[in-house]
């Protein structure tokens, strides 16, 4: 027997992930290309409360998934902002940290993602010692950048 339950979005949902502890719905919503949300819904909650949401905005914004660590109490988006990759790192309650990868490695801002999709172009997982390992392709010169980040340290661990 499974129990269904539904909530209503007020936008379109990108991708929606259930915490580890189940206590939470994360959703990222496209609002339109310019704004993206990122909505966490208490479960605990019978009409799902949203509990934390955070608005990105700017020029041409793509935004997919939301990981977390392995307790379920970390969260990254990794997202793309008209040329710029960033790193949205937070909690249940806020943003730890909002990471612009382009600044830290150098990286101008000529990359371009499909219009036609949602992502990003760059992808993250949380490794050993809750750093998170980050994979990202430049379109404009086919080039594929992988380093390991510590949010904790604010700073890339390896050379990319």
């Amino acid at each position: 027997m499974t129990l269904t339950l539904s909530k209503d979005t007020e936008h379109d949902i990108q991708s929606c992930i259930i915490t580890h502890d189940s206590s939470r719905i994360i959703c990222v919503l496209q609002v339109s290309d310019e704004h993206t949300i990122i909505n966490q819904y208490d479960t605990l909650d019978e009409n799902y409360k949203i509990s934390f949401s955070h608005d990105l905005k700017g020029h041409y914004i793509k935004a997919k998934d939301v990981i977390q660590d392995k307790f379920g109490m970390v969260f990254c988006c990794p997202y793309f902002d008209n040329g710029v990759y960033k790193l949205l790192i937070f909690n249940r309650f806020e943003i730890i940290s909002d990471f612009n990868i382009n600044e830290a490695i150098d990286l101008d801002d000529k990359s371009r993602s499909n219009d036609n999709f949602q992502d990003p172009l760059v992808t993250a997982t949380f490794v050993k010692n809750n750093n998170i390992f980050v994979s990202l392709f430049h379109s404009k010169t086919f080039y594929q950048y992988t380093f390991t980040f510590s949010f904790l340290h604010r700073k890339i661990m390896t050379v990319p």
